[in-house]
């Protein structure tokens, strides 16, 4: 296995015996060239030298035959080329594996080998059907109780003709096992609501238990994002990148597996736009805000900026574009308004955006906090940091020993105890 030294760099593992369609799927950043990786790092090896597969007659005396004509320039004999053919044919291997085939198809059973214990394992039809249908055990349960592997067991399957459960059933029937279920925390449910709101959803097919999604400009958020979600079960493949031709730069993803407690956020937060005929997202009526659904809520969708010309003006908005702007008036600015945060409602042509009005910039900091949880979204509380220095300047010592973040805590207690 070789990993991935781009994607270390991030700090995200990735491991595979062939990084090459890795690099040209997931590295925009270098256009996806492995001379580019190479030249970066010249010790790295991407994947192993491909093995010659002598077991195939034909394949192994062309693939010997052209070595050896390309160095000499002469060709092979007939009697070499037979040599190598039924060289494989003579060994015990090839032996025991045309006994244990003969004996398959006589018994009417299909027998696995372990090359491991070198013992003959077999599984009866009524058997499997019990285990698989009857009590509804997963593909990994039943191959702990034979010692075999998961995909062994879905061969078996096959085999008997047995049709085996789609992705999201069977991940479906490990929660009502009992296995690897967790419930979702009270903090969970906050912050996935949060999210909702923000840049993450719930994808779902038909009649199909939804997954969590979220994709984001940065992948440190997306790894700080899944350390919060520990009930959830996440893909194996982890994070992916793409990359976007029009913005020219490059996004990344993670999914979540099936969880039985998505199914109320989905029915919750979801509907169908007959305009769109499509799933659109929606602000439930006796929906909550809290600090940290409003602080994962301005994560994802908020935006801080100032004029160009006139610096000291700064604009603070979110962008809530795919919402209704009735929901925003009655449900969301009402809440904001009780929270101490003066804001208006105002329509755009991308759609509907909450304003916040330059007097309660203080008070929405307050309430979020005044650090941003992940440093790729520091610039979002760069307000925040202009204040404290200038606080630092006005009542501080400027000859001070004390560190710049030391400095930011001093000024941010100052402006607590002050009530500015």
């Amino acid at each position: 296995m070789f990993e991935c030294l781009l994607c270390k760099a991030r700090g995200v593992k990735w491991e595979r015996e062939n990084l090459v369609p890795h690099i040209k799927r997931n590295h925009p950043e270098i256009n996806g060239d492995t001379k580019i990786y190479k030249k970066m790092f010249p010790n790295a090896k991407m994947r192993k030298a491909p093995k010659t597969n002598f077991a195939n007659k034909e394949h192994s005396a062309k693939a010997i035959e052209k070595s050896i004509k390309s160095r000499t320039g002469k060709h092979l004999s007939e009697e070499h080329k037979n040599k190598i053919g039924n060289s494989n044919k003579n060994s015990e291997k090839y032996k025991e594996a045309v006994r244990i085939r003969s004996e398959k198809y006589k018994s009417g059973e299909k027998i696995h080998h372990n090359t491991l214990t070198e013992e003959k394992i077999s599984i009866s039809k009524k058997d499997l059907l019990n285990l698989y249908c009857e009590e509804k055990l997963s593909l990994n349960e039943i191959g702990r109780r034979y010692d075999l592997n998961n995909k062994t067991i879905k061969k078996y399957l096959n085999f008997y003709g047995v049709e085996t459960r789609d992705r999201y059933t069977s991940q479906m029937l490990t929660f009502l096992n009992g296995e690897e279920f967790r419930k979702l925390s009270e903090i969970e449910k906050e912050i996935l609501e949060g999210e909702i709101l923000g840049d993450g959803c719930l994808d779902a097919d038909e009649g199909q238990t939804p997954t969590y999604r979220h994709s984001c400009k940065y992948s440190d958020f997306l790894l700080w994002l899944m350390s919060l979600f520990k009930s959830f079960r996440w893909s194996d493949s982890g994070i992916n990148s793409k990359y976007d031709k029009k913005a020219k730069r490059a996004y990344f993803g993670v999914n979540s597996k099936v969880h039985p407690e998505f199914i109320d956020f989905y029915n919750k937060f979801y509907y169908y736009n007959d305009v769109k005929k499509k799933q659109c997202k929606k602000i439930p009526k006796d929906f909550i805000l809290t600090p940290i659904k409003l602080l994962h809520w301005f994560l994802g969708d908020g935006c801080l900026y100032r004029e160009s010309k006139k610096k000291h003006i700064w604009h603070l908005f979110m962008a809530t574009y795919g919402f209704d702007i009735k929901d925003l008036e009655e449900i969301i600015k009402p809440q904001l308004t009780l929270m101490g945060i003066n804001c208006k409602i105002k329509k755009e042509k991308s759609g509907p955006t909450i304003q916040i009005y330059n007097e309660s910039f203080e008070r929405f900091y307050d309430v979020i906090g005044p650090k941003s949880p992940v440093q790729c979204y520091n610039y979002k509380f760069k307000i925040v940091e202009e204040n404290f220095q200038n606080l630092l300047n006005k009542d501080l010592p400027k000859n001070t020993s004390l560190s710049k973040k030391d400095f930011l805590e001093n000024c941010f207690n100052f402006y607590r105890k002050n009530g500015m």
